[in-house]
C-alpha cells in the first residue's frame, strides 16, 4: 500500500509539473484602454506671462509635461479639457465672473504637452493667485462619437464608465 501511495505521489508530482503550452489568442483590452485622464493643478507660480500688459493678446500660460499624447494622440484622438471651479466642471474654454473682471480659461494641446491658458478681460490683471484644477479627457479615435467634445463633464464620464463596462 506504501508503495502504490508513493507511486501516486511521483506521478501526480510529474504530472503537475509540466512546461506550460503555447500562449492563448490574445484577451480583450482592458478598462481603460479607450481613454486617458489627466489631472493638473495649475499653482499660482506655475503661471508666466505672456505678451505684454494691456495688450490684446496678454494672457498667462501653465505649460504641463503631457507624454500621453503622443503624434498619433495628437493627429486622431479627441482631448477635451475641463475647469473646476467651485466643485463644478466647466468644459473649456470658459469664462468664469469674478466681480471686477472676467477670466477666459482655455486649453492647447502639442505632442508632449498641454497649456492652460487664463486671460483677464481687463489685460492687466495679475496670475491668478490660487491654485485651479483641471481635468483632460483623451479619447482614443475609437472611441470617439460625433459631437463628445461638447458634452459636460458628467456626460462624458457616464459614457468613459458605459465603455469601461463592456
Amino acid at each position: 500500500m506504501k508503495k502504490i501511495a508513493l507511486l501516486l505521489a511521483i506521478v501526480s508530482i510529474g504530472i503537475s509539473c509540466r512546461r506550460e503550452g503555447p500562449p492563448g489568442p490574445p484577451g480583450p483590452r482592458g478598462p481603460g484602454a479607450n481613454f486617458t485622464i489627466l489631472n493638473a493643478t495649475v499653482m499660482p507660480s506655475d503661471w508666466q506671462p505672456f505678451g505684454n500688459p494691456g495688450e490684446p493678446d496678454f494672457q498667462y500660460v501653465a505649460v504641463f509635461n503631457a507624454p500621453e499624447i503622443t503624434q498619433s494622440v495628437f493627429n486622431s484622438s479627441l482631448v477635451v479639457g475641463y475647469i473646476i471651479d467651485n466643485n463644478i466642471a466647466f468644459i473649456l474654454p470658459n469664462t468664469i465672473n469674478y466681480g471686477d473682471y472676467i477670466t477666459e480659461y482655455s486649453m492647447i494641446h502639442t505632442v508632449g504637452s498641454i497649456e492652460f491658458i487664463a486671460k483677464d478681460s481687463d489685460l492687466f490683471t495679475e496670475a491668478p493667485e490660487f491654485p485651479i484644477d483641471f481635468r483632460v479627457y483623451i479619447i482614443s479615435s475609437s472611441a470617439r462619437i460625433d459631437g463628445m467634445e461638447n458634452w459636460d463633464m458628467e456626460e462624458l464620464e457616464e459614457y468613459l464608465e458605459k465603455m469601461e463596462a463592456e
